[in-house]
This record gives structure tokens, sequence and C-alpha cells, in this order.
């Protein structure tokens, strides 16, 4: 009799990064590691590259200026970027994502048309209404009259850097809403009942979407170093292990391995040969 011992087979299978559809770090160019280009529109005003120092190292950097007088929205400079992640959270459009990114913006909004406003996101790719994530003067971070959490002594500061974060999960009750902002890891605001929330609504993502665009001219100089969008909402943990801004850009996280064991798993196989 001989016994044969059947050998089993590990296979070693990895996710994709995570929930990462869009990373962009502007090292003199608009290409994405992970997703499409970002298409720059500079209208009226300017987009260039430059070096800044972050964290006590330099970086690579696109530069944001608006002109001094604001003419039509569509003419200041501003950013469209690819969204690749689909219709998400039951609907057609992409209802769960997070928006990451370092940037400097080194004052308030005194530019005529303003208002004190910076808009940092827009979800429509026509930029014919109000933006849908904005940065107040006094270094709120929200929307529909909603800029800080009561007692929230976490603010953007001008003329620093700053790794921001928006949360969005437009299947959430409006009420408690997650529409969630975060400065350098730790949460400043959740907008309890964001004005058009609700599936596949304001908030929703298309194919495409804007950064630092506004209708009626509520925009500002800023530099950005890194830009990351995921196809969920991120958990308050998740934000918080990103920390504050780095030259080196907004972390990827590591593909998740998973082991799989199959093939001759099953056990002992004998045969007795006469």
């Amino acid at each position: 009799m001989r016994t044969v011992i059947g050998i089993g087979l590990l296979l070693l299978v990895t996710s994709a990064e995570a929930g990462v559809v869009g990373q962009w770090d502007f090292d003199g160019n608009f290409s994405g590691s992970i997703g499409g280009a970002v298409m720059p529109v500079a209208g009226t005003g300017s987009i260039t590259f430059t070096t800044a120092t972050i964290g006590g190292s330099t970086a690579e950097v696109a530069h944001v200026l608006p002109a001094a007088t604001f003419t039509t929205g569509t003419d200041d400079p501003h950013f469209s970027a690819p969204n690749s992640a689909g219709g998400n959270g039951g609907g057609s459009f992409t209802n769960q994502y997070s928006i990451v990114m370092d940037v400097m913006i080194p004052s308030a909004n005194s530019r005529s048309g303003g208002d004190g406003y910076t808009s940092l996101f827009q979800t429509n790719t026509s930029d014919t209404n109000d933006g849908d994530w904005f940065l107040r003067d006094d270094g709120g971070l929200g929307i529909s009259g909603d800029y800080s959490d009561f007692g929230n002594p976490n603010f953007f500061t001008f003329g620093d850097w700053h790794r921001i974060a928006l949360t969005i999960d437009t299947t959430s009750a409006s009420g408690s809403a997650t529409y969630r902002s975060y400065i350098d890891g730790a949460l400043q605001n959740q907008v309890q009942s964001p004005s058009g929330w609700g599936v596949d609504g304001r908030y929703s993502l298309d194919t495409t979407f804007l950064l630092f665009a506004d209708d009626d001219g509520e925009v500002n100089e800023l530099y950005l170093n890194s830009l990351q969008l995921r196809d969920y909402a991120m958990t308050a943990d998740e934000v918080a292990a990103l920390g504050g801004p780095t030259a080196g850009g907004i972390p990827v996280p590591e593909p998740a391995t998973f082991g799989v064991i199959g093939l001759g798993l099953a056990g002992l196989l004998a045969r007795r040969r006469r």
C-alpha cells in the first residue's frame, strides 16, 4: 500500500488600492498615478507650477491664481477631475465617496465677488450654480450656512498647509447626514442637513467633477500639492490615520491581501495498489 499526500496550494489575491480611484500629485504635470489626468481650465486667471516647503521638505505644487476681477464662473481657473467610481449607494451616480487634498490658501477671500468664501469642490460640471464645499473666511468648512460644529476649536488657518477631507454618503438621512469635513485628520464640522441632500442629488458625482469652481466668483488664490478620490465615505479613524500634509502627498493604502486555500486540501489521499 502506498499513501499519497495531497498538497494544499495557497493563492494570494490582492484587492485594488483600498478604494482609491484617483490620485494626483502635481509634480509638474496633471496626470494621475491612479485614474486619468486632471484637466486645468485657466480662464481669465492662471494655473502654473511652483515649489513649496511642506513639513520641512520641498514639493512641486500647482498654483491657482484667479483674475482680480470676476467675470463669469466658467472663466475662473479651476480643475476638472475624472471619476471612475461609477454608480454606488443604490443610485446611477457616485453617492458614497471621499475627497482629500493637501492645500495652502494664503489669505481669506477678499476678491471682488468672493464674499469671504473659497469654493473647494463643485459637482455641477457646467459650473452654473453654487459650489458644494466651501471654506469660509473664519476657517470653517461646509455648506448650507453650516461651517463649524459648536465648541470645536479645529479651524483652517490661512497661510499654512493643511490636509483637508470631505466624506460624503448621500444615502444617510438628512438631519444626521454624512457630510463631514476634516482638517489634518481631525473632524472639523458635520453638516447635518445639506441642501439638496439625497441619492443622485446635488452631492452625487458624475464621471467628472470640478475643483475650486463657483458660478459667482467665490474662488481664491491657492496652492495644491496632492489630491485623492476614494469610492466610499472614509471613517473617522481612516481620516485620522492620514494625519497632516506632507511634501510626498497623500498616502495610498497598501492593497489588502487575502489568503485563499484550495486545491488538494481534502486531507490525506490514500490509494491502494494490489
